[in-house]
């Protein structure tokens, strides 16, 4: 039996880019991992800084987390050089408070996989045929509860308009679009761990059902909070 007209349209990987406990950019998580580093750190006596709550009394107290920078990188100067991650050297300022980490992360991973494809659409019609494919298993639960606990204490005065727009798992790839300009389809996968790999096989498919001709895909998670390692020990 003859393959399905589709499956006949190749589809290959253009660019690249991360933000990991290894470290921003593909180039450092790369060498990190060859060299045997661990990305793994320890919560005990950390403070959550979004709560403001400690990991007392959660039996598991290890963790990957994404190294931070205080500071911007400086001009000229590529902001994954060090491995750290800033949000203003990916984000505007102003937008960084109209998402929550996930978004920042995937808008850092897009931009580095983007500009390593050397995919700049300068027409209508490239624009329409690029689209988005990024995905979250949870996004930030860090966000409902730090919001939970305003809410408790202040009422609605103290709620930001944004708080639905930083909940929502589709806003990863919205958020990009919109930066871009991408027209083309603009989707939302939440899979659990197999979220990232779901959906960089849907951005395939949509490439060969001919529904765009580029996809920037792929996922993004910014779980780690008390309240979350708390339910995954539970």
């Amino acid at each position: 039996m003859a393959p399905p007209l589709y499956a006949a349209r190749r589809v290959v990987v253009t660019g690249l880019g991360a933000v990991t406990p290894l470290g921003t950019g593909v180039a450092r998580t790369w060498s990190r991992l060859l060299d045997s580093r661990s990305g793994l750190v320890s919560l005990k006596d950390v403070t959550h800084v979004e709560t403001g709550r400690t990991y007392e009394g959660i039996p598991s107290l290890v963790a990957a987390l994404v190294p931070k920078r205080e500071l911007a990188a400086p001009e000229g100067v590529d902001p994954a050089l060090d491995g750290a991650f800033f949000v203003g050297d990916w984000v505007a300022k102003g937008e960084d408070r109209k998402m929550s980490p996930f978004m920042h992360y995937a808008m850092a991973a897009s931009h580095q996989a983007i500009k390593d494809a050397g995919w700049n659409p300068s027409t209508d019609l490239e624009r329409e045929r690029t689209g988005v494919c990024i995905g979250s298993g949870i996004g930030c639960m860090d966000e409902i509860e730090k919001m939970t606990m305003q809410y408790s204490q202040s009422g609605m005065r103290r709620i930001s308009p944004y708080v639905v727009p930083k909940l929502l798992i589709n806003l990863a790839a919205g958020h990009v679009s919109m930066k871009y300009g991408f027209q083309g389809p603009n989707h939302s996968v939440s899979t659990a761990c197999t979220t990232g790999a779901h959906a960089i096989g849907d951005a395939m498919r949509f490439i060969q059902f001919g529904d765009a001709d580029v996809m920037v895909a792929g996922g993004s998670e910014a779980s780690v909070s008390p309240l979350a390692m708390a339910g995954f020990a539970k």
